[in-house]
């Protein structure tokens, strides 16, 4: 073999020159760079250009699989290279060395030679570098390539290596913040308290712009904490609004994000734009907080499988909300989402025991009592001789002292003689005659109804009407000046005439139905009372009606006047049998615009509806019973329909004990006592 000459030398020389100058900086960016980006963007042209390769790229490692994230003329190569990237990879990453991939040639495409690097760690920043060399290069040629990649592959490595303890770094200070989260959400058992520490942490460890902690509250969700506020208005606006938007979502009981994009449903889509006109949130996240399920014991696994089959029954809903806003985003960000999971997790077990705690029977008695000068002293007595004398004579009081036995609902207050006045057909309302307060007679118009439609259908029809007549009055000239006719000639007139005199018989009878339709366009007062339904003109003018929608409602005040009450269905059976004793009875009822003074009414056996349903005006109640109690009206100074009342029937006279305990007893014989 031939020495090389000195021309051949130097070239030679400046390569090798070049690759060690573009190692050198390929440590030096593996010692600076901050960010995977940063540091791939700047190593894929140095690589590139110390091999003169036509492209490359770089690909990481994601929960999705290999995404491409820096490539430099990658396209023409592209998508061969994706049908073996998997391949590549797999081969890159066991032999833990750079490795050449063949990928042979398609049709007009000739085949290419690409070399993938495995970068980073398994597991941790797991990287894919990816070269198209010259797949005609020689031996030596082959063997350089390989050499200086795996140069580039353990340079690299300790950028990664930085990485991976900087994320470490902050895993830990995440999982030490978490931990502090834990510790001040468990803190205490004060509903308030538990709260507010979970509204205060969640925003501070979750970095949003306002945390709200809602609590369900029979049917509904009310706000008992907002982060970085001591106190509330509970009647605001806004918390109105959201508690809404809570109780449509926590009747579902999946979380919900906030996308302006996606298709809700109505229940929800309302309640969530009249709570952003207000907030005017960028990112809003709310997520149900229920308590994870108790670990059935191995006995009763076996007794519900070999036994019966368990009833499915429908989840409870969630025992509170946390709601997450953002003004300046969409959504949180990473380290905040792998927070997330736990956060709800601890909220959710410190929101139950909170309740569970508060829920304890005569909690604040207790509270009271250990607190108290009194109890103290009495430590300092045999403790169980007071104990005991206190309990005796709690029990025969409760025993044998009477007291009346009232059962509470709510209502309202409303005449006797009323009626709801709805669109006896669609169209749009063209005038509104009556307003607010306006008496009326019965038969009195109150407002017309347009209806374009029909009006259409009316025009087509007087012009079909006008045509046929013309028609057949030509029909019937040309019989009766035609002497020269022939038979087929007035035969066809004849059959002619006798058509158009059917289709007109038949216009006729169109005509006068479309009349009667537009004559229900007209809506008359069903009663001679005056109009109750506020502010008439400005919600139906002009506005597009269906058929049996309310319009408005006509009553006489000068008319008995009612109370309905809604008694739930689980209260009815009290009612029945103190009406079976004492038939009717008496009522006492407070307005709620005078909680000052007490009326008097009665409650006859004749007024209880036979059936149990949910009220369509309330329907976050339980089933309820209407019943209706005659009252006089000369009692009341001010008579309002619709205002709302506080009533209680009197169903007898039972035991002290019984009265105030007997919510407590009824749930020990419908939970306890019926399961045995």
């Amino acid at each position: 073999m031939s020495e090389p000459s000195p021309q051949q030398s130097a070239l030679k020389e400046q390569i090798a020159q070049q690759i060690r100058q573009t190692l050198v900086q390929i440590g030096q960016l593996a010692q600076k760079a901050q960010s995977l980006m940063e540091f791939h963007t700047g190593l894929l042209p140095l690589v590139l250009e110390a091999l003169a390769a036509p492209g490359g790229g770089i690909w990481i490692h994601e929960k999705e699989g290999w995404q491409l994230q820096v490539h430099h003329h990658l396209a023409p190569f592209l998508h061969r290279i994706r049908e073996h990237l998997e391949q590549a990879a797999q081969d890159a990453w066991r032999q833990g060395a750079p490795t050449r991939v063949l990928i042979p040639a398609q049709e007009n495409q000739p085949g290419e030679c690409v070399v993938a690097v495995p970068l980073g760690e398994p597991e941790v920043n797991q990287a894919l570098l990816l070269v198209v060399v010259d797949r005609d290069a020689g031996e030596r040629a082959q063997r350089g390539y390989l050499s200086f990649l795996d140069q580039v592959r353990l340079l690299s490595a300790e950028f990664y290596r930085r990485q991976g303890l900087q994320q470490l770094k902050q895993s830990a200070q995440r999982w030490e913040q978490l931990t502090q989260f834990a510790q001040k959400v468990h803190q205490s058992l004060d509903l308030t308290r538990t709260a507010y520490a979970i509204a205060n942490e969640t925003h501070a460890l979750l970095d949003t712009d306002r945390v709200w902690v809602l609590v369900r509250k029979g049917g509904r969700y009310v706000v008992r904490a907002v982060s970085g506020e001591d106190l509330f208005d509970p009647r605001s606006k806004l918390v109105r609004r959201l508690q809404a938007l809570g109780t449509a979502v926590g009747r579902s009981g999946q979380p919900f994000h906030y996308q302006p994009e996606e298709q809700l449903p109505p229940q929800i889509k309302k309640p969530l734009e009249a709570f952003l006109d207000e907030a005017h949130s960028r990112g809003l996240w709310i997520l149900p907080l229920r308590p994870p399920p108790e670990p059935r014991s191995p006995e009763e696994t076996i007794k519900d499988t070999t036994v019966r089959r368990p009833r499915t029954r429908q989840p409870p809903l969630p025992q509170g909300l946390l709601v997450l806003e953002w003004f300046a985003q969409s959504e949180p960000g990473p380290d905040a989402q792998q927070l997330l999971p736990h956060v709800r997790h601890h909220a959710s077990v410190a929101l139950a025991k909170a309740l569970e705690y508060n829920e304890l029977f005569l909690l604040p008695l207790w509270r009271a009592l250990g607190q108290s000068y009194l109890v103290r002293k009495l430590r300092q007595l045999p403790v169980a001789a007071t104990v005991g004398l206190i309990l005796l004579g709690t029990l025969a009081a409760l025993v044998l002292v009477p007291a009346d036995f009232e059962i509470e609902c709510t209502g309202t207050l409303e005449p006797v003689v009323q009626r709801r006045v709805f669109a006896p057909a669609e169209g749009v309302v063209q005038r509104v005659l009556v307003q607010h307060g306006q008496k009326v007679q019965r038969g009195q118009l109150l407002l017309e109804l347009r209806n374009v439609d029909l009006e259409v259908q009316l025009t087509d029809l007087q012009g079909q009407w006008s045509a046929t007549m013309e028609r057949l009055t030509a029909v019937q000239a040309a019989l009766l000046a035609g002497r020269k006719l022939s038979d087929v000639e007035r035969n066809r007139l004849l059959g002619e005439q006798a058509q158009l005199k059917q289709t007109l018989e038949s216009l006729h009878k169109q005509l006068a139905l479309l009349h009667k339709k537009q004559q229900e366009l007209k809506v008359y007062s069903p009663i001679t009372g005056q109009v109750i339904t506020w502010d008439v003109r400005q919600r139906l003018a002009l506005r597009p009606v269906v058929r049996g929608q309310l319009l408005l409602t006509v009553a006489d005040l000068s008319q008995d006047w009612e109370l309905v009450l809604r008694l739930p269905d689980y209260r009815t059976g009290h009612v029945q049998a103190a009406l079976a004793r004492h038939d009717p009875l008496p009522v006492r009822f407070y307005l709620a615009s005078e909680p000052d003074q007490t009326y008097r009414g009665t409650l006859p056996s004749s007024q209880i509806e036979l059936r149990a349903d949910v009220h369509p005006e309330h329907p976050e109640e339980a089933n309820v019973v209407l019943v209706r109690c005659q009252l006089d009206k000369s009692q009341l100074r001010h008579l309002r329909p619709g205002t709302t009342v506080k009533a209680r029937i009197w169903c007898g006279r039972r035991s002290l004990g019984y009265v105030w305990l007997h919510d407590l007893w009824e749930f020990i014989q419908t939970r306890i006592l019926f399961r045995l």
